[in-house]
């Protein structure tokens, strides 16, 4: 059977069409809305995807069509491509005409949407079931007993409405009285009835009279102008509220509204329209004017049942032309809009959800949607955020047309007409505020968003002052603007939440300090601070985070004293003294710990002890391994102690080295250490305690078995015992050191020929009886007993001339004569000097002979007899000369310059340092010797013209002292020389002639060559390798630099010792290296510039160099600290 053919069907043809071009025009503004936006993936996948398809469907066309006639088709095509790309630039450049400032939307007299109904909406109005509410409302307004009353339901029953298009209206048809409307927004109350009252009833006041006038003023003008009684309608009056939250602000207009209450006479009426969830502040009016709330003045508008939500649809329906099935809106309704845990004849239905519901069936494009049926109502979903889903979509839609950032100020706009805190009305604004607001959006995008608003009746127009200020179309949108701002503005939401759960759990712990905001936290949702919902926690949402930022501000507090003790500790100590300082002696112990070298130890331990540091010290001095080194440390100790004014524990620790001097086995290693431990109990001041520590001595030395190793023991002893103030007790010691002495017998040690390789034989028994004998008479003198001392140093010239060998013979002689130079006596001792001359002119080597004489000239110094003494250093000097060796000139010369610079006569000593330097010039320069002789007599010269007390001489000799050191050729040598001169310059009081002496010194140091010896590689096999011309260079530049400090001449010093730093880099030589750095160390501790010191330091190759450098830098500044502590090393 054939199909029966359908009939012509127009209304599909078209409706196909319709839906055809409305899928067009999305394209068109999608694409548009790439290209404003920028999201050129999209836009590059589009152009591609059109060329493939262009690309095939040519063969499918051709293949169709055919080849020739594919062409017509193809050109159709382009056309419409155009067309299309035309539409789009179109729409690119066309987006803000879309809203034009003259639209003005299509009213609809039953779907208003979310607006209320106004006073045009009358007719319209009175069949959506409120008949009875406004006759009930009526008869309430209309009892003379009522003066003030409240009108309150939920938000969204339409109070508004009720009030605008119900009950003026019906007071206006009535005619007894006159109602006047007065809408709350965050304007000032006062002036906001004012004016409502000059509006309405044209009272033609100015809004300077309204200013003046008070409130019953312009009562009683409206009332003359209206013969007729007043009724207030305060619409949304929970807003006066909410905008002044406190007593004070609204203190004004409730006086006002007292004022208004005490005139029982005046024809006013008021009516407080309030929402149910803030009907509560009302009950101030109340208490302040002192009414009550019954039954005729408490007026409840109640929302609709199931059968009146069903029959308002119905007219809706009628009135916008739309189909209508009672039975499916019936069971909608029932099944959608009533909560089901209520009763029914509550009535439940909100008549802003029958509104919306019947705005998004009104807006439906395709007729089989636009109709009040279940399959349309099927197609929209549930009614659950049916709101939301209704924004949304409509949002969806404007960002089809408009950028991303026009959609965010729609929100951004919704927003800031919204108060969060109590999810009200935030007020009215015009358009000039809402930019002000919103200072970060474009002023443009804030106009058109309003713009869009308004058209699609999600705000609302006022005209107040003349000025036309929006607000919120109704307060129920609020929950869904804030759930869609947390899709359109995601961070916004998340604060909220984010506060929301945190509040939640701070509460629940007892407001545990635990559940505080983080400082991340804090950020976002001080970020998003104009889109928070406070809600009924406001307060303790805001004190969980005034607790949070206290709390960070503690944090941050913290960190910051951290920080800045971190800097302050970190600057203090790299750029105070005492931070080096300390951090010199830090890295001393740190270094000390590990190496195992007693030498270095013990500089440690030293320095330690002159820095007044006794626990580190003896820390450091246990570690030590080796017997005698630990005996010189405590030693050192007990030294250091004494001169410190610590003698109680400077006794212990003696008596703790004299118990380890007794174990040492060997005699010429226990000899040495017994000796340092006399020498130190004899610089206690605790006499008995010395008495009974050198008793052990005595006994630990009567048990050496070597004579000759025994003698110096027995003196140091004898010497220390001249210390005590005990002269019985002395004495009685000397007596058996004296017994001890004459037991020395005469014999050589048989073992004396195989220690000679090693050292050189004390003496034979006459000499080593002479020694003892001197250093007994010494004690003895400094016990004031000089006749036993006298007596026995009669004896030790007797044994001295006794002595055939000139070198024994020598030693005795200097031990008698520097004995005789400490008597307290001097015709006895200038006698006893006579004697020992007597003995010295015997004497057959010029060397031997110069030596005694020497020492015969410095015991005259000391018995005060300087003329004298010169005489001899004369004879001395010419004996000097005629020494033919080197090695015996130098040390010669040495011997006799240093006895110059000892004597008290400056114009003699000088004469003298003459004719030495004439004497130094005489020494041959040996590049192949160990040791430079001459540069060693240049150095000792050098050095006593620095302590000679006359500048211009002085100045002189060491220029003439420079011109023989710059005859040297070996540079480490030169080296020595120069360092000494410049050492002495620096003590020169004279700044002009010795800052020129110094720069001659420093062009010999740059004139240094960096060759070595050439029979370099033939020594290197006998003795350590001589110094590259770097440390030599090193070296002469430090001293150089300690004499400009002496000068006061800081800056020179300082570019010198950056010169000796930076040769000493180069320097590969580990040995050389160390020397050449802990010399540049103790310069720059010298300048007091100890961060300087310290950076040297840090360059040390090895452990030993860290501690020799630390330990003479931390040496210095004892002895700065403690100039006593120096007294010896200058002696």
């Amino acid at each position: 059977m054939p199909d029966t053919p359908q009939p012509f069907d127009l209304n599909g043809i078209i409706e196909s069409i319709k839906k055809t071009t409305e899928t067009i025009i999305s394209f068109v503004k999608m694409v548009a809305g790439w290209i404003r936006d920028k999201q050129w993936i999209e836009l590059i996948s589009f152009v591609l995807a059109a060329v493939i398809l262009g690309y095939l469907g040519r063969a499918v066309i051709a293949q169709f069509f055919g080849e020739q006639n594919s062409q017509w088709f193809i050109g159709v095509v382009g056309v419409v491509a155009l067309l299309f790309v035309l539409a789009v630039v179109v729409a690119v450049f066309q987006k803000s005409s879309l809203v034009s400032n003259k639209e003005n939307p299509l009213e609809r007299p039953a779907i208003k949407g979310l607006l209320s109904f106004g006073p045009g909406d009358v007719e319209i109005f009175s069949r959506l079931e409120r008949n009875q509410d406004i006759k009930s409302c009526l008869n309430s307004l209309e009892d003379d007993n009522f003066r003030i009353g409240a009108l309150w339901g939920e938000s969204g029953c339409g109070k508004t409405s009720f009030l605008q298009a119900g009950l003026i209206p019906e007071l206006t048809k009535r005619g007894q009285m006159q109602g006047i409307y007065i809408q709350f927004s965050d304007k000032e109350p006062l002036i906001t009835a004012k004016k409502a009252l000059n509006k309405t009833l044209k009272l033609a006041l100015s809004n300077e009279e309204l200013e003046q006038l008070d409130f019953l003023s312009v009562l009683r003008k409206a009332i003359e102008v209206s013969q007729k009684p007043l009724i207030l309608l305060f619409d949304q009056f929970e807003q006066f509220f909410v905008h002044y939250q406190s007593a004070e602000a609204r203190q004004p207009f409730v006086m006002a509204l007292k004022n208004w209450y005490d005139d029982e006479e005046i024809a006013v009426k008021i009516l407080m329209s309030f929402r149910f969830d803030l009907f509560y502040q009302q009950y101030e009016i109340q208490q302040v004017l002192n009414y009550s709330l019954d039954s005729r003045n408490n007026i409840k508008l109640k929302k609709f049942s199931v059968e009146q939500a069903t029959k308002i649809l119905a007219v809706i329906a009628e009135t916008e032309n739309i189909e209508f099935d009672r039975q499916a809106i019936q069971s909608f309704v029932e099944q959608e809009l009533v909560d089901q845990s209520k009763d029914k004849s509550d009535e439940p239905i909100s008549p802003v959800d029958l509104q919306i519901l019947s705005l998004v069936i009104g807006k439906q494009g395709l007729s089989e949607n636009r109709k009040f049926e279940k399959a349309a109502l099927n197609k929209i979903g549930r009614f659950e955020g049916l709101l939301y889903q209704y924004l949304d979509e409509r949002l969806s839609f404007r960002e089809q047309s408009v950028s991303k950032t026009q959609k965010e100020a729609v929100i951004n706009v919704l927003l800031a007409l919204i108060d969060a805190n109590g999810l009200t009305r935030a007020g009215a604004f015009s358009v000039a505020q809402l930019q002000e607001k919103l200072s970060t959006i474009n002023p443009k995008d804030v106009r058109d968003s309003l713009r869009w608003l308004e058209q699609e009746r999600l705000i609302t127009p006022l005209t107040q002052d003349e000025e036309t200020v929006y607000q919120l179309a109704h307060e129920r949108m609020i929950p869904a603007v804030m759930k869609l701002s947390g899709k359109i503005l995601p961070k916004a939401y998340q604060a909220n939440e984010l506060l929301n759960k945190q509040v939640k759990f701070w509460i629940e712990s007892n407001y545990n300090s635990r559940y505080l905001l983080g400082w991340r936290e804090l950020w976002l949702i001080k970020r998003q601070q104009a889109y928070l919902l406070w809600g009924d926690k406001q307060s303790q949402k805001q004190k969980l985070i005034q607790k949070s930022q206290e709390r960070l501000f503690l944090l941050v507090g913290v960190m910051g004293l951290i920080f800045l003790l971190g800097v302050g500790t970190w600057g203090g100590l790299n750029y105070t003294e005492a931070g080096q300082l300390w951090q010199i002696r830090r890295d001393l112990a740190t270094w000390t710990e590990q190496v195992n070298d007693p030498v270095n130890q013990t500089q440690a331990v030293e320095a330690f002890l002159k820095d007044g540091d006794l626990t580190q010290a003896l820390n450091i001095a246990n570690q030590i391994k080796d017997d005698r080194s630990k005996a010189d440390v405590l030693s050192a100790i007990a030294k250091a102690y004494g001169k410190l004014n610590q003698s109680e524990e400077g006794t212990k620790l003696l008596k703790q080295a004299l118990d380890s001097a007794n174990q040492i086995q060997n005699d010429y290693l226990k000899v040495p250490a017994l000796s340092v431990i006399v020498e130190a109990i004899g610089k206690l001041n605790q006499p008995e305690e010395g008495t009974k520590l050198l008793k052990q001595a005595l006994d630990s030395a009567n048990q050496i078995q070597n004579d000759y190793l025994k003698v110096p023991a027995l003196s140091v002893i004898v010497e220390a015992i001249g210390k005590l103030n005990q002269p019985e007790e002395a004495v009685k010691l000397l007596k058996l050191v004296l017994d001890s002495a004459n037991q020395i017998q005469d014999d050589y040690p048989k073992d004396y020929y195989v220690f000679g390789a090693i050292t050189k034989a004390s003496a034979l028994r006459a000499i080593t009886k002479a020694s003892a004998l001197s250093a007994i008479a010494e004690a003895y003198g400094k016990l004031k007993q000089p006749q036993e001392a006298a007596n026995l140093l009669t004896q030790a010239l007797n044994s001295a001339n006794q002595i055939k060998d000139d070198d024994y013979k020598v030693s005795a002689l200097s031990a008698i004569a520097e004995a005789i130079g400490k008597l307290n006596q001097p015709e006895e001792g200038a006698k006893l000097l006579k004697q020992t001359l007597d003995s010295a002119n015997q004497i057959q080597k010029d060397y031997s002979k110069a030596e005694v004489l020497r020492v015969i000239a410095e015991a005259y110094g000391k018995l005060n007899q300087p003329e004298e003494a010169a005489n001899f250093l004369k004879l001395a000097l010419d004996s000097a000369n005629q020494i033919q060796d080197n090695n015996y000139k130098a040390e010669a010369l040495r011997a006799i310059a240093e006895a110059y610079g000892k004597l008290n006569q400056p114009e003699e000593g000088a004469k003298l340092l003459k004719l030495a330097l004439g004497s130094a010039n005489q020494i041959q320069d040996n590049n192949y010797n160990y040791k430079d002789y001459k540069a060693d007599a240049l150095s000792a010269i050098a050095e006593t013209i620095g302590k000679l007390n006359q500048p211009q001489k002085g100045a002189k000799l060491l220029k003439l002292a420079l011109d023989s050191a710059n005859q040297i050729q070996n540079n480490n040598y030169k080296a020595d020389a120069l360092s000494a001169i410049a050492e002495a310059i620096g003590k020169l009081n004279k700044s002009e002639e010795a800052a020129k002496l110094l720069k001659l010194v420093l062009d010999s140091a740059n004139e240094m060559q960096d060759d070595y010896p050439k029979d370099y590689s033939v020594l290197s096999a006998l003795t350590k390798a001589p110094v590259l011309s770097a440390i030599a260079k090193a070296r002469a530049l430090s001293a150089i630099a300690e004499a400009y400090a002496k000068l006061k001449k800081p800056e020179e010093a300082t570019k010198l010792l950056y010169q000796a730093f930076e040769l000493a880099a180069k320097i590969g030589d580990t040995d050389q290296k160390t020397e050449a750095l802990v010399s540049i160390a103790q310069a720059w501790a010298n300048l007091n510039n100890w961060g300087e010191a310290l950076t040297v330091t840090k360059e040390c190759p090895t452990d030993p160099c860290h501690v020799q450098s630390l330990a003479a830098v931390l040496t210095i500044h004892a002895e700065q600290q403690h100039p006593e502590l120096k007294e010896d090393q200058e002696n």
